[in-house]
């Protein structure tokens, strides 16, 4: 049987073309980009603090070697994205209120790659350091301590906290000093907590006497 050239045109088509133009078209789609082969993108992470929840607002900046920087910050779940950030190392720095400042050393390598800082408050130091009181390890809790003033250098439960480690440590002088300078701190609306500690002092200094 003899087809017409049009006819044996549309069967080739059909039966030959056809199914290579679509494994072709399939194939091509199926290929994903290489998350290595960029220059330039987005750099993903999340703050999040010491219960796991996301710090708002938190600050975050990062430096290339050329320090170049670029800033953003941190939404409500405390995610963000930094914008086309150039392949290579980093210096990343975040900031945060209530917060101590992290900075460390990135290395940005992979599309897929994200970034999670921890962040420590000031109240959250302040509870490591009254375990260490607690357990007579004084040396971990002035650590602590300090961390935390350096954070809050005015908060009166820093003051406190210092001045109880002092009595702990059995320098009265240097506790009262530390409570008296918790009351001024507290503007005239003293705890029972401090006064109960000023009056612990002054019972142990009198006896030391």
């Amino acid at each position: 049987m003899n087809f017409p050239r049009s006819q044996i045109r549309k069967i080739i088509f059909k039966r030959i073309l056809l199914p290579l133009l679509l494994v072709t078209v399939t194939s091509c789609s199926s290929v994903k980009p290489n998350p290595l082969d960029f220059k330039k993108a987005d750099l993903k992470g999340i703050v999040f603090g010491s219960q796991g929840a996301g710090i708002f607002q938190a600050k975050i900046c990062t430096e290339n070697v050329n320090q170049d920087q670029t800033c953003t910050e941190s939404d409500y779940s405390g995610r963000f994205s930094l914008p086309q950030i150039e392949k290579g190392e980093h210096v990343l720095t975040v900031s945060a209120v209530e917060h101590e400042t992290r900075q460390q050393k990135i290395f940005f390598s992979n599309l897929s790659q994200a970034v999670f800082v921890h962040m420590l408050s000031w109240r959250q130091m302040l509870t490591n350091a009254k375990k260490y009181i607690i357990s007579n390890e004084y040396a971990a809790a002035n650590h602590w301590i300090q961390r935390a003033k350096s954070v809050a250098p005015t908060e009166p439960l820093v003051s406190f906290h210092m001045a109880i480690l002092a009595f702990k440590k059995n320098d009265m002088t240097m506790a009262r000093q530390l409570a008296q300078e918790t009351l001024s701190l507290q503007a005239g609306l003293p705890s029972p907590a401090v006064q109960t500690l000023i009056s612990e002092i002054d019972s142990r200094a009198g006896k030391d006497d």
